[in-house]
């Protein structure tokens, strides 16, 4: 199974809800992680969650620049905080440095500089129903 990205309604949530840390109100789980991770995303999908696949990042064919439908490097400036963090979750870890040092040069979202999504707090304050 592939890695999600879970939503609260709250985005402002910070917090852990079952074993998954969230920020922003955001968090990646990878089903294929452990037995713990596929039952969050269970638990998850059961209490009405926002879901969504991450898509893999597919290898680089050719590094000669953009194309004509190619839109150049990832920029995180032009993206929400769960599309980084979706974004990050599968990228390389040279990848993820050159976005990470991107964010710290420009909006410097704590968020997506502190590391991984996760949760700490009520997991009722996230759940939706």
């Amino acid at each position: 199974m592939p890695k999600y990205l879970i939503q609260t309604l709250d985005p402002r949530f910070r917090g852990e809800i079952v074993g998954v840390t969230f920020t922003d109100g955001a968090a990646i789980v990878d089903t294929d992680e452990s037995p713990a991770a596929f039952a969050a995303y269970s638990y998850f999908q059961r209490t009405s969650y926002s879901l969504s696949p991450v898509e893999e990042a597919a290898p680089a064919e050719d590094s000669t620049g953009p194309g004509p439908e190619d839109p150049g490097p990832f920029d995180p400036g032009t993206h929400s905080v769960p599309e980084v963090l979706a974004y990050l979750a599968t990228a390389g870890a040279d990848e993820q440095a050159r976005v990470r040092t991107a964010e710290a040069v420009g909006k410097n979202r704590n968020s997506i500089l502190g590391g991984t999504a996760s949760v700490e707090a009520n997991p009722q304050q996230g759940a939706q129903s």
